[in-house]
C-alpha cells in the first residue's frame, strides 16, 4: 500500500510541473481513436500531452479480447486505470496469466519504473487508461516479442 501511495504521489506532484499552460477538457464523446502504433489490432487516444516529450502524459487504450502484451517495462512510473471491461495485469519476465491478477473496472495498478510486466484481456474488450510522464519508452524482455521487428 505504501509503494501505491508513493507512486501516486510522484505522479501527483508530477503533474503541475510538466502541465501544459492551458486548461485541456476531453468530454467523453471527444475521445479519438487512433489504431495503437505497436499493437496491432489495438487502438489509443492521447488525451493530454506529447508522448514524445518530458512532460505528462494521459493516454487511453483499448484493447480487443483475447489480447495479450507480452512481458516488458518502461522507464517511468505508470499509473493505470480501467475504465472498463477487465484487464489481466502480471508481473515478470515470463507471461503467465496464472500468476497475474484481472483488474476489474474501477481498478488502479501503479507500476513502478522498469518492472517487467504484461498484459492480457479474456472475453470482452478492455478500455483503460494509464498516466506517465514521457518520453514514451517500452523494452520488451524478449526482443523477439517487440511488435516492432515483425
Amino acid at each position: 500500500m505504501r509503494k501505491l501511495l508513493t507512486c501516486l504521489a510522484l505522479v501527483a506532484w508530477a503533474v503541475p510541473a510538466t502541465a501544459q499552460d492551458a486548461l485541456k477538457i476531453v468530454p467523453a464523446d471527444g475521445v479519438t481513436w487512433r489504431p495503437h502504433p505497436l499493437f496491432p489490432g489495438a487502438q489509443t487516444a492521447v488525451l493530454a500531452g506529447d508522448p514524445s516529450k518530458p512532460e505528462t502524459i494521459v493516454q487511453r487504450n483499448k484493447f480487443p479480447p483475447n489480447f495479450k502484451v507480452a512481458p516488458h517495462m518502461h522507464s517511468y512510473v505508470e499509473v493505470g486505470t480501467i475504465i472498463s471491461g477487465s484487464l489481466g495485469h502480471g508481473e515478470g519476465e515470463k507471461f503467465d496469466a496464472g500468476k497475474g491478477a484481472m483488474l476489474k473496472a474501477g481498478s488502479v495498478f501503479a507500476l513502478p519504473s522498469g518492472r517487467p510486466h504484461y498484459m492480457w484481456t479474456a472475453n470482452e474488450e478492455v478500455v483503460f487508461q494509464i498516466n506517465f510522464t514521457g518520453p514514451a519508452t517500452i523494452t520488451f524482455h524478449n526482443p523477439a516479442d517487440d511488435p516492432r521487428r515483425k
